[in-house]
């Protein structure tokens, strides 16, 4: 007889939804950024190789700039900030290519294509950390497990990110999949069922059900 399927309680399925199409939405941005390379490339434009990040502020003003007609190289690679500053020579001879009027189209419309979906991880962002406050105990509990094992603070304590993940939503992540994962004693769970965030959540074996 085959044993039945763990049904998570709603909270845990709804939260995984927002998860799963918050990766979406990434994977969808990062293509689209690899499409913008792709499009400078093409027009000898090696913005890329110069700059480590070219959709930071410095490479966003240098391609708003080109779409609005700018074709010099000195004026382009002097809207170079901070430490990108000190690659003005590259960047001028980086920025000499053949940019034309089809490649200014494509890449308006590819930028506002990821700002658009910049815009829209961001309104999922509030959700998820709306849907994570009854599970902030067991996310801090995560937190202090992950800095334990590796020594140091996580990304949130550092104030870096992992992935673009922020953590709150990285730990989302993690709680639905210790949930998932549990199989010592895996019986449907009605739909509505409350959600008890004991030590099986946190990767220890689930209690036997009555």
């Amino acid at each position: 007889m085959l044993r039945p399927s763990f049904v998570p309680p709603r909270p845990i399925r709804e939260l995984r939804d927002f998860t799963r199409y918050r990766i979406d939405l990434v994977a969808a941005g990062g293509a689209e950024k690899n499409r913008v390379e792709k499009l400078l490339e093409d027009a000898c434009i090696k913005l890329s190789v110069v700059a480590s990040e070219i959709f930071g502020v410095s490479g966003r003003q240098m391609m708003a700039a080109m779409i609005a007609g700018e074709r010099d190289p000195k004026v382009l690679a002097g809207m170079a900030r901070t430490r990108m500053r000190a690659k003005i020579p590259q960047l001028q001879e980086a920025f000499t290519g053949h940019f034309d009027d089809h490649h200014r189209f494509l890449l308006a419309q590819m930028l506002a294509r990821i700002d658009g979906i910049d815009a829209d991880i961001a309104v999922l962002d509030a959700q998820i950390e709306t849907i994570m406050t009854p599970f902030a105990q067991a996310a801090q509990r995560l937190d202090e497990m992950s800095r334990h094992r590796t020594g140091r603070g996580s990304d949130h304590h550092r104030g870096g990110r992992s992935g673009h993940v922020p953590v709150p939503h990285r730990w989302a992540l993690v709680l639905v999949g210790r949930v998932l994962r549990r199989s010592c004693s895996l019986v449907p769970v009605p739909p509505d069922a409350p959600v008890v965030l004991g030590s099986a959540e946190l990767g220890q074996p689930a209690a036997d059900h009555e």
